[in-house]
């Protein structure tokens, strides 16, 4: 390729050699291994060392999303974080509160949930923008009322003033 200005001539023109790669994939099918694989092909191991039925097994193994749930919301929503202690009392007790409050959000949720079944409502317009949401989640709920505050002034036990 030539990289200097005017005519190509044999003494004064200067050329680069350009270097063009190209790369191409190949594949074959490993039949062996695909035939090996095929034997196990909708089977579903399931391996407990309890003394349940198999059945109850697949049904406990099924309702693990509702759990891993449980813990999604404990990591983000609780904002459950490392903490550094090393007193086993005071790690118990921080564990005890996590649960406790991952406790009171499920009941919330479940409250809110049952009582939309009850009154046949079918979504609440909780989501940002208005938009509406079928389950409410506790961080649904807690978006929603991100704006409600309450406060008192109290003066000899007495409320002195009251500000929503």
């Amino acid at each position: 390729m030539k990289i200097s200005p005017g005519r190509p001539s044999l003494t004064k023109s200067v050329y680069k050699n350009k270097w063009e790669f190209t790369h191409s994939l190949q594949w074959e099918l490993n039949e062996q291994a695909l035939a090996e694989a095929s034997k196990t092909d909708g089977l579903f191991p399931l391996v407990t060392n309890t003394a349940l039925e198999a059945r109850d097994v697949l049904r406990k193994y099924k309702s693990q999303p509702f759990l891993e749930k449980r813990m999604y919301t404990k990591k983000t929503v609780l904002e459950v974080a490392p903490v550094f202690l090393k007193n086993e009392k005071r790690i118990e007790a921080m564990l005890l509160l996590y649960f406790v409050a991952l406790m009171i959000v499920s009941l919330i949720e479940r409250k809110i949930r049952m009582n939309m079944a009850r009154e046949t409502i079918e979504k609440l317009p909780i989501l940002p923008q208005g938009m509406n949401s079928k389950k409410p989640t506790w961080n649904n709920i807690r978006y929603f009322y991100r704006n409600v505050h309450y406060s008192q002034i109290i003066r000899n036990g007495v409320c002195i003033q009251a500000v929503v």
